[in-house]
């Protein structure tokens, strides 16, 4: 059993979202796509659920964003570098082009389009901008008063980026990034992360209620869509940036998950020390499963389509968890026992023990 430290219900919770999360970047069939596709806004909503139980919220505000930028972003540049170092070794190696341009390796530490997948680090910083002034707000004016204000901040932003692409700021290239990179995510994401500030708050009939109003939004979305079109439209179509449909689905399920993490039965499947273990090391499963990703995609040959994505899924999974497993392992030892000074072993094991 866990530690009385930690709420083994949120490290379960991330260790469902990481998987899904790896789960979409193997392809899988569209009707298992579409069912995992709840992961980013349930991330999202568990960084406001855990902040609440963190002590970097007794920071001052800039020692707070030092902290979570600090944690966010450098294990994301540090682990880029040798992404980047890796592929050109094996260019190098096999005699082939080094796959990446100038561009592309910018935009990948710009946390933009790059290689893909780091996007969403750019939303963790975002929200972790945000998150201060959304649990004073929360503190000051209470639960309901409070997801009201995110309602209305979310249909805000639905009138702004409708009314966007014909308002003339797209043609102005730095306005046109803040909007698109920066404005259209912390946004919608804020919202759901101001939702994971008070759904501990919230009692089952709520949450239900909650539960209740995403689905019938995702349904009667997707029946407009369906009778439009004459088929169901994914709500990946609707996730760069976040709109309803994506995000109605997204919190449906989460909702429901964060309902279930209250059973007996939850506790018993989940209440353990691996996934604990994942759901304190899950950026660096995340990074490493890129690099994973990227390296079965170039070796693999002859396997089935129909069932490759299975076979990608547990390999990339299993790899990326054995190499945290040692990366931690070893980072432990040297901090313990090496013979750098005492900063230098913090500085360390934040980086790579996170």
């Amino acid at each position: 059993m866990q530690t009385k430290t930690r709420d083994f219900r949120f490290d379960a919770l991330r260790t469902i979202g990481l998987f899904a999360i790896i789960f979409a970047h193997v392809n899988p069939p569209a009707g298992l796509f579409q069912l995992r596709n709840f992961d980013v806004p349930l991330m999202v909503l568990l960084m406001g659920s855990v902040y609440t139980l963190s002590s970097a919220r007794n920071l001052s505000y800039l020692k707070y964003l030092y902290h979570r930028v600090f944690r966010l972003y450098v294990p994301t540049a540090i682990f880029l570098i040798f992404f980047f170092l890796i592929k050109l070794m094996i260019a190098n190696f096999s005699g082939t082009t080094f796959p990446y341009s100038r561009s592309v390796i910018l935009s990948s530490f710009e946390l933009t389009t790059g290689i893909g997948y780091v996007w969403i680090i750019r939303v963790f910083i975002l929200i972790a901008l945000i998150m201060p002034l959304l649990l004073n707000l929360y503190q000051k004016i209470g639960s309901k008063k409070f997801l009201w204000t995110l309602f209305f901040i979310y249909i805000t932003y639905e009138i702004i980026s409708r009314v966007y692409p014909g308002s003339g700021l797209s043609d102005y290239a730095l306005v046109d990034q803040i909007f698109k990179n920066i404005i259209f995510y912390l946004l919608p994401f804020g919202c759901v992360a101001g939702l994971g500030l008070a759904i501990k708050d919230l009692d089952r009939k709520v949450l239900i209620k909650l539960a209740t109003f995403f689905g019938l939004i995702f349904i009667t979305s997707a029946l407009y869509y369906l009778n439009t079109t004459g088929h169901f439209i994914p709500t990946q179509s609707a996730k760069y940036p976040p709109h309803i449909y994506y995000l109605s689905y997204a919190l449906f399920i989460s909702i429901l998950l964060y309902l279930s993490s209250l059973t007996k039965t939850f506790a018993k499947i989940f209440d353990n020390r691996f996934v604990v273990f994942i759901g304190t090391a899950s950026l660096w499963i995340y990074l490493w499963q890129i690099l994973f990703l990227s390296l079965w995609r170039v070796a693999k040959t002859n396997f089935d389509p129909h069932y490759s994505y299975l076979i990608e899924f547990i390999l990339v999974s299993v790899l990326s968890l054995a190499i945290v497993w040692i990366q931690r392992r070893l980072v432990g030892f040297i901090t313990n026992n090496g013979k750098s000074d005492t900063k230098m072993n913090k500085i360390i094991a934040r980086i790579f023990l996170n």
